[in-house]
């Protein structure tokens, strides 16, 4: 009766992602070296939720981000660091 913590780790995955490659000017394709989510809360089901990604820094090889994961109330559910490698 909860959002699957597969689900919320997928999310913050591919917002982490799309906002490095958003980011990364030389469009360098790019693997995960690290990913890690604290789980805060259980999502209600059927409702709405809202994931705000943010890259804070993009090196030579890598780029760090994080994500955080709120319902319609925006409360958190859950946060995640992203590390990935460029290749």
């Amino acid at each position: 009766g909860t959002l699957h913590g597969g689900a919320i780790s997928t999310l913050v995955d591919v917002g982490t992602t799309v906002a490095i490659m958003s980011f990364d000017k030389k469009n360098r394709a790019n693997v995960s070296a690290d990913l890690s989510i604290s789980f805060i809360s259980g999502g209600p089901p059927n409702q709405e939720i809202f994931l705000l990604a943010q890259v804070d820094r993009i090196g030579r090889q890598m780029a760090f981000s994080n994500a955080t994961i709120y319902d319609r109330r925006l409360e958190k559910l859950a946060t995640g660091k992203h590390l990935k490698s460029f290749l």
